[in-house]
């Protein structure tokens, strides 16, 4: 496969905000995606593809190895995808919320790259003033230490918030994350959207193991 050439497949995303403090589905986007093979023709193809939550079509694959692979790839194309998305006000769509594109996502090794460039270092840049943030926002609130440490901890680590108990998920999300966007003035929330995605993405995960606030 060439660098220009449109990858085959596409995954449905759908992309959420927060509206009193609950997320809410704003509008699902298609985003084209590599599989292993289309990167190297001597990798395998997917032995299948499944529907995803979203209603897209995911790669699976029989190896663990080839699988983790594979999914590092569909978050890296996620990732670059809400970094070109953005919610802005509509009176006529249902939830008062629609979308908007800053640039094209991508759909090729070319458009891929140069979007991964153009935002790695602003993204890493971003994700450490948005944690800063957060510390700072934590000690305006009547919360323990211990709480305080924990929840900036879920924040700055999403993998671990990932396969936090439902419970300690749950009180991360009401007490700590949405107040936190909430309060977040327009500019702030829409600079901050990749680094907040990501985090939210966790603190909804099916998954669990952790201790508890």
């Amino acid at each position: 496969m060439t660098d220009q050439e449109s990858f085959e497949h596409n995954l449905a995303l759908m992309i959420r905000t927060t509206i009193d403090k609950k997320r809410v589905d704003v509008d699902s986007v298609n985003v084209p995606y590599p599989t292993l093979h289309d990167i190297d023709a001597k990798l395998s193809l997917p032995d299948e593809f499944q529907e995803d939550e979203d209603g897209g079509k995911s790669p699976v694959y029989k190896d663990e190895r080839l699988q983790w692979a594979q999914d590092a790839i569909l978050d890296a194309v996620k990732r670059e995808a809400r970094n070109v998305t953005k919610v802005v006000e509509n009176k006529d769509s249902k939830t008062g919320y629609a979308l908007e594109f800053t640039r094209p996502i991508p759909e090729n090794f070319t458009q891929l790259c140069e979007e991964h460039k153009r935002q790695g270092g602003e993204y890493l840049k971003i994700r450490h003033q948005c944690i800063a943030d957060f510390g700072n926002w934590l000690t305006t609130l009547d919360k323990s230490q211990k709480a305080m440490d924990m929840a900036k901890k879920l924040f700055s680590d999403p993998a671990a918030l990932d396969v936090s108990p439902i419970k300690t998920r749950e009180t991360f999300m009401e007490n700590y994350l949405s107040p936190y966007v909430e309060q977040l003035a327009e500019d702030s929330r829409e600079l901050y959207t990749a680094v907040l995605d990501k985090v939210i993405t966790s603190a909804e995960s099916d998954q669990a193991e952790a201790d508890d606030f």
